[in-house]
């Protein structure tokens, strides 16, 4: 399925992705699977996919990598029960009848302008 976002063009093709412009450089993903996921720009500094899991080794970490991250960045926009149940919220696509689809994590920095706007 197309993802829900528009995936960073740097990484390769498939169901994890991150979302072009919002890599904030943390470094988290590369610490957990840097044979998936590593830097594809560095000034400044972004990361992306350079593999897709191909096992159930990399499956693993390539959840881990959704579970850990700090922004949100990281999507999944594939329909692999494994991953929808672990972690919906980074998922482009829920599959539970009858629930609804949970909201992504929002960016820090828009947090911080939500707040600012709203004025709380």
């Amino acid at each position: 399925m197309p993802p829900r976002f528009t995936a960073d063009p740097r990484s390769v093709p498939g169901d994890f992705y991150v979302i072009q412009n919002e890599c904030m450089g943390c470094g988290i993903p590369q610490k957990i699977a840097p044979e998936l996921v590593n830097w594809v720009e560095s000034s400044p500094q972004h990361c992306g996919w350079v593999r897709q899991p191909a096992s159930k080794k990399d499956l693993k970490r390539a959840i881990e990598i959704l579970k850990q991250q700090d922004f949100g960045c990281h999507r999944y926009a594939g329909m692999d029960p494994r991953v929808l149940q672990s972690v919906p919220e980074c998922c482009d696509y829920f599959v539970q009848p009858g629930v609804d689809m949970p909201q992504p994590r929002v960016s820090w920095w828009r947090r911080i302008l939500k707040r600012l706007i709203s004025g709380s």
